[in-house]
Parts: C-alpha cells; structure tokens; sequence
C-alpha cells in the first residue's frame, strides 16, 4: 500500500492515527515564517502606510518597497491556504458521505492508489476524487488533502513515463513542503531513455530549483551527466539558467566528509571550465548566483586553493565584481582558516570600494571575531567606536563579540600587560549594556539563539577569570535548556508509551565548547582570588542573581528520571579543590556517557565482543591484519559508545590541566593512564598477542563444545576477561598520545616535582618521534614542537637544580632547536644564584649566536678595504 510522507515523522503519526475522519495536516509555525521589519518588530497591516515615507530618503523608500512586496506575497499565500481549506472540507463532505454509504472499499473496483490519484489530477477533471472510487486505506485521505492546487500534474507525463511507476512518484512528491528528487533522478539516470528529447527548460524548472537544499551530490552528478547526454555532450548548448540551477544546488548539497566537499569544489570548477566553451558561443554574462554558489562551496569545503581560483576566475576572467555578501563570505573563509592578516586587508579595502560594500554590521562582527583569535583587545575597542563614527548600527553580537575579544585577550599576561582583570571588568561592563538598552534586550526575546551566545559569552568570561560558582551555575542552565528543547521535541513526534531516547536527547544537548570553558574555569580556580564580578555593585547582583536562580538538587528537573540530572554537587559554591575535583570527574564521565545512559568500562555487547575479537584472532592470516581489524573495532565502538564530542585533545588537556593546578598529582596520573596510550606500546601488546593466539591455535581443546575456552587468550574463563581484552576495552575511551600530551605530562612533572614522571614521559616521547604519526607531521610542526618540550626540559632540570643536565640538553640540541634567551631564563638565573659563571658565558654564548650571514657581514665590515 503506498505511503506518503515517510521521511516525515509527524506525517508519519498523522497517517496511524486516521480513522474515519480526514486529517488535516498541521502548519507549519507561522510565527516561524513571519518576517521582521527594520525596528525588530513583526510587520502589520498599519506599518505600510504610505504617509509616514519620506519619498527623499532613498534607502526608505526601497525598504517600504520590499515591505510592500513582502505583504503582497503574504495576502497570496493566505488566498491560496484560503482555497486549499476549501477544497479540504469539500473532500471531507464526500469522504463521510462515502462512509454513510458503505462505498468506500477500492479493491473492489480494482483501482490502484496512484492510478486513482492521478486519474484526480488529470487535466479536465475538477481536482477531486469521487467518494465511490476511493480505497479503504486511511491514508489517502492525508494524500489527497496535501494534493497540488489545480490540476497541475506532479511530474510532466513524459517523464512520468520514463520512470514508470507512479508509486515512486507520489511517495516523493505529493508533500509540496517535503519533496524528494533524488529517487526520481536515480529512476530517471537507470531509464532507457533518461532526459533525451527533454528541453533544457523543463528540466531546470521541473526538477532543479535555486532554493534547493534536498538534493544530493550524487543525483546532481547523475543530472548533470544526463543533461549532457541530452544536448550530445555540446556545451554550448547549455545557457544561463541552467549553469546557476546547477552551481546553486552543488554548492548546498550535503555531503558527509572533506573530501566530498572538494569534490563539490571540484565539480564546480569543472562546470566553470565548461562555462568557458559555452561563453565562447553565447553572449550571456556569469551572474552573481554563480560565483556566489562557487565561493560557498569553497567556504564549506575549507579549501584556500579553490577560494583562490574561483576569485580569480570570476574577478579577472569574467570581470565579475564580488558583492558585500561575496566579500563577507571570503572575509568569513579567511577568519576560519587562520589568515587573519588577509581578513584585514580585505577589510580595509571595503571601506573605500563604493557605498555598497561598505561593512555592515555582520562584517565587523566577523572582525570582532579575528580581534579575539588575535586577542587584539585595542583593535576591537577601535573597531567598536568606528561602528559609531561611521554610523554603523550594532547588535548584540556586538557587544557580546567584543566582551569575548577583550576576554580572550586577558589570558595572555604580555598581551594583557598585567592587566587581565581590568579587561575582564571592561567584558562585563559590555553585557550589562546588553541589559540597559531596550532595543538589544528585546533581541534575547526575539531570537533565543541570541540568549545561548549571551549565556556562552558570560561563560567564557567567567571561566576565564576562574569564577567557578557562575561559571557551574551558567553551564547548569545552559545544558538544561537545551536538553528540555530536544526533549520536548522528541516527546512531540513519538507516543508516551514509546521509551526515551536518551543519547539521542544528549548528543544534541551537551555542548562540547561549554563544558571546555567550565574545566577552564575548574582549572583557573584560586580560593585566595576575589571574582570580577564581586568588585561592584551591579557585578555583585548579577553574579547572585544567576547562581541563586540554579536548583543543583533538581527538584525542578524537566524530566522525572533521575539519569537525566547533571551529576553536580548540591552548593551554591565550590570552595574546597577536593569537591572542584570530584565534580570536575564525574561531569567528565557523564559527558563521555551520553548522560550517564552507557558505561564507558564495560565491555561493548558482553560476550558478543568476546566471540568477535576471537573470530578475528583465528581469521587472520598477519599480523597487520589482525591489528587491522582491531583498529576497525575500536573505531566503531568509540563512534558507538563514547561521546566523541566531547572526548577530544582540546577538553582533555583541559581536563588533565585541573589536577595539575590544584597540586593534586595522583589524580593527574589517574587521568593520564585513564584517557590516553602509547600508540607504540598499543602496537607492541597487539603482535605480542597475535604470536600466543597462533601458538595455542594449534594445540586442541580436549573438550570442543566449549565455546569460550582458553584457546585464543582472549578469556580467562567463561566470566573473566584477559588483562589483553581488558586492555582493548579501555581503548575504546581513550586518545593516543600526542606532541600536546607529552608538553602537559611534562608540565606536570615541572609542578610535582616528579622525577620519574620526567623520565617518564622524555623517553616515551624520544619512542614517539619514531612513529608514523610524528613523521607525517609537517616539518615546521616537528621542529616547533621539539624547542617546546627540549624547553620544558631545560626548565624542569633547571628547578630540580640539575645545572649539568640542563646545560648539556641545551648544548646538544643547537642543531635543532634555535635558542633565544626567554627560553633559558629560568636557567641563567639559577646559575647566576649558585655564581656559575662558566656555564653562564657558554649559556649565553647560545643564545646569543648568530646567523652564518651576520657573521660574514661582520667580516665584510671589518676588512680594510
């Protein structure tokens, strides 16, 4: 039987719950669909009088010209839901009459459900269907509700023909709001014919669409190589339309990698270059959706090489100028990718373009942005008052992006000049603008997206300056809020009977960024410190405010079952480093668990595990192969059973900072050994393994209807893991060691004072270098990481008093590493405290060599000449 909407969950429940009566389908929000006019207000009927417009001022007039339009499309739009509501209750009228009469069983009559609904669609007939030719099933009074107005057919009949089955058709298309096109070009490419003899005209307005966001990158490859086909693969055949209903679906289309998204980049490039042989044929001019789409593309894709080519092939080739939304968007790429001192010259060029690429207010937000990455807290002060020099109206991204800049800029002491607090002061001096201005608070009412970024700014500020009671009291509501937006969506779309679907809620609800920023405010705590905000009077009433409207005991909780409760301690405030620990771990946990809903110890699927790695043990014929297929276990169970979200290097080297603040080094070990591994003692364990495998292979249990006997070392018995499977286990939570991690276990052994930890890690790391993993590493990157641990080094004998071990790593890595004295600071003034003035001179003698050149131009300089 044929179902519409099944890509739809709430047609989906509107079908089972049909009965006799039609069913409407529900609206979309309108509330949703509702433009804004220029002051933030919804746009009514009285606002588009004629008489408030001044006529001289250009920029009002088209504003009160597009509002004009916009409510003429608005009064169409409800004329045709006007008519369509007519039509609705016409078929409700004839549906009951038919369940009065009895007659409204179709298989009687033998009429197909597809066949029935087309024959309603026809040309020459009225649009409806009779009552006595309708079928049993209720669904298709939903169908027939959501039929196209008129007569107008789904698909045009020859192509209707090609695909050949009007099923397919319908399942796609008949839901005007949700329409697929992606079954129907794979139909159409696996046709006979496929687009042959069809116009170039009835393809693009039949099936591809400017405002598209369905279709995927393999369809459109499929109806761009049957489009050629169809013109005999001339492209100068094709004309404008086409290429911009091409380019603007490729450049939206989903894709699931990087990789796909070049390869979006590159089949764009290859429609330019066939653009190239059409423009040499025709007269018409690339458009502004083309390179729009081409940019995009390049943007999503993070590709600085295709970003290059299509700016050049537009601006130069085709003389196209980029509009303010192009330069946007390239300033955005530029911000994203890290050149930031291109992001400023593109901005600067802006302003003296023409009036119509003068930076608008999104554009010097992305500029507030490449301030906080630079932590250019001056550039960003500048930035805002040129906002008002300049006439350029800010919005709460304003504020709340140059509260940010200004924070990340106090936690860099040489940026900051020893005045990190005072810039914290001045970020929060910025979000109680926020609430003084009328106009920026009726924003946070407007568009709740701009309360969570009020709510991640006031965190970052916050964890910054270490203030662990709002920071804990800010996150508590932050996670809160989204999981009550996700779980109330999922109690919409499924019955109360049906069980909850807790990882699903809390994959979307745990916010990897914000649980960053609370281990960093974990981590920065300082019992003797007094917080910003307690420093004035409207600081202080904020601060309570927030913490005092936090019910940590939950008693206020959205949902009755326990398991969805932040795992945080019932206080107000955290002044204890023991209690910041243990809640700083169990947050840990239950951000890896999805809410506490999986146990990232135990063993994945129980004793299916154990007969799958055993079935690989015994299948594989090498050792690469086995530690192949380990690899490909534990990548499914990570992706399957651990929060990969929130489990990656950034929040752990924060979460492994806090116990090394807070002096606290057995936990910091615990941590280490918990959450990370040595990819080399992982592949040393791994062929250790494999060897006993293959040797007690060929000894025979005696007893062979055991299933889970000792012969593969994977079980001890038949409820003891091995340590080796133990082992394996444990990996599926934890990240391979890296350069960051050796930096961190080193500045650890520097704050403990632990010597073998120091030793430890430096011969671990020497083994690291020779992987693959350090290898593949760009050159510059191997070199940069070195100085930093040989420096950590140098510090860490220079504190243990080691003079002569310090010294001699110093003097055998000249090679390497180029020394400058801030990074032997710490040992010249310990050698000047014990008056070792022979290691001095040859300490400085280090850093203060010279290049091969300066040495020949001193040369140069002292002949005689």
């Amino acid at each position: 039987m044929l179902r519409v909407g099944a890509r739809s969950q709430r047609a989906a429940v509107l079908i089972r719950n049909a009965r006799r009566n039609v069913v409407i389908p529900g609206a979309k929000d309108l509330r949703a669909r509702r433009k804004r006019s220029k002051d933030g207000k919804p746009s009514q009927v009285l606002e588009l009088d004629l008489d408030s417009v001044d006529f001289s001022n250009e920029k009002d007039v088209k504003f009160k010209v597009n509002q004009l339009k916009e409510f003429t499309r608005n009064l169409r739009e409800q004329m045709r839901y006007t008519e369509e509501l007519k039509r609705k209750h016409q078929v409700e009228k004839e549906l009951e009459s038919a369940v009065k009469s009895g007659k409204t069983h179709g298989e009687e009559l033998g009429i197909d459900d597809a066949d029935l609904i087309y024959s309603g669609m026809a040309p020459g007939s009225d649009g409806h269907v009779k009552a006595r030719e309708l079928p049993s099933e209720d669904n298709l009074s939903a169908l027939l509700l959501q039929a196209p107005e008129g007569n107008k057919p789904l698909l045009p009949e020859v192509l209707a023909e090609r695909i050949g089955d009007k099923n397919l058709i319908l399942r796609c298309l008949f839901d005007k709001r949700n329409r697929d096109f992606n079954p129907i070009i794979n139909a159409l490419y696996h046709s006979k014919e496929r687009l042959n003899g069809v116009g170039i005209t009835t393809i693009y307005k039949t099936i591809l669409n400017r405002n598209s966001k369905t279709l995927e990158f393999g369809s459109l490859v499929q109806l761009d190589e049957m489009i050629m086909e169809s013109v005999n693969n001339d492209a100068t055949k094709l004309n404008q339309d086409i290429y911009e209903h091409l380019m603007i679906p490729f450049s939206r289309a989903k894709t699931a990698s990087p990789t796909n998204k070049l390869e979006v980049c590159a089949k764009l490039r290859e429609l330019t270059e066939r653009m190239d042989l059409t423009l040499k044929e025709r007269t018409f001019q690339p458009s502004q959706y083309m390179l729009n789409a081409c940019i995009f593309a390049a943007y999503k894709a993070q590709s600085w090489d295709y970003m290059e080519f299509f700016l050049k092939k537009f601006t130069k080739d085709y003389s196209l100028q980029p509009n303010r939304k192009n330069y946007t968007t390239v300033i955005s790429f530029y911000n994203t990718v890290g050149q930031y001192k291109k992001a400023w010259q593109l901005f600067d060029s802006l302003k003296f373009l023409s009036l119509e690429h003068k930076p608008d207010t999104r554009v010097y937000n992305l500029m507030f942005d490449v301030c906080r990455k630079e932590k250019n807290y001056a550039r960003a002060l500048d930035l805002f008052q040129e906002m008002d020099d300049l006439d350029v109206k800010k919005d709460i991204k304003s504020y709340l992006n140059v509260a940010s800049a200004l924070a990340a800029s106090s936690t860099d002491n040489i940026v900051s000049e020893g005045k990190a607090s005072s810039l914290r002061l001045m970020s929060w001096k910025y979000i109680h603008k926020i609430y003084d201005d009328p106009q920026l608070s009726q924003q946070l009412i407007d568009d709740p997206r701009n309360n969570m970024k009020l709510l991640e700014t006031m965190m970052t500020v916050s964890a910054y300056d270490g203030d662990v009671g709002i920071s804990r009291a800010l996150y508590y509501k932050y996670t809160n809020a989204l999981f009550k937006l996700y779980y109330t969506e999922f109690k919409k779309y499924h019955h109360d009977d049906e069980p909850v679907d807790y990882i699903a809620i809390w994959k979307k609800a745990l916010a990897p960024q914000m649980f960053n920023l609370l281990l960093v405010a974990y981590s920065k705590f300082k019992r003797s410190e007094l917080p910003v905000l307690m420093g004035y009077p409207e600081g202080s009433k904020l601060r309570r405010n927030i913490i005092y409207s936090v019910d940590y005991i939950g008693r206020n909780a959205y949902s009755s079952d326990s398991s969805v409760k932040l795992p945080m301690l019932p206080m107000l405030e955290l002044q204890d480093p023991g209690l910041i620990m243990n809640e700083s771990k169990a947050l840990w946990r239950f951000n890896l668990e999805y809410g506490g809903s999986l146990d990232i110890r135990q063993l994945p699927e129980g004793l299916k595990t154990i007969e799958d790695l055993e079935k690989l043990a015994k299948e594989a014929n090498s050792v690469e192969e086995y530690k192949l297929q380990i690899s490909q276990r534990l990548f499914e169970w990570k992706t399957k059973f651990v929060n990969q979200k929130v489990l990656n290097m950034r929040n752990l080297i924060t979460f492994l900072t806090i116990p090394i603040r807070l002096n606290e080094p057995q936990e910091f070990k615990l941590r280490l050994q918990e959450f990370t591994f040595q990819p080399f003692e992982f592949n040393e364990l791994v062929e250790s393994e494999f060897s006993k495998i293959k040797e007690k292979q060929q000894i025979q249990s005696p007893f062979p209807s055991e299933k889970l006997s000792d012969s593969t070392g994977l079980t001890q018995n038949l409820t003891t893991p091995s340590e080796f499977l133990l082992y394996l286990v444990s990996m599926k939570h934890k990240l391979p060691a890296n350069c960051a991690i050796y930096e961190i276990a080193m500045k650890a052994a520097i704050s403990f004072h632990d010597y073998e930890l120091a030793m430890k890690t430096w011969k671990a790391r020497g083994r690291f270098r020779t992987t693959d993993a350090f290898q593949n590493l760009p050159a510059a990157e191997r070199q940069k990481s070195d100085a930093m641990f040989v420096q950590l080094m140098v510090e860490y004998f220079s504190n243990e008093k080691m003079f002569t071990d310090a010294l001699s790593i110093v003097l055998s890595s000249l090679k390497t590493v180029d020394w400058k004295y801030p990074m032997v600071k710490s040992l010249h003034k310990a050698l000047l405290e014990v008056e070792d003035f022979n290691s001095v001179d040859k300490l400085l003698s280090v850093v203060n060599r010279k290049s091969k050149l300066a040495k020949l131009e001193e040369e140069i300089k002292s002949l005689d000449i």
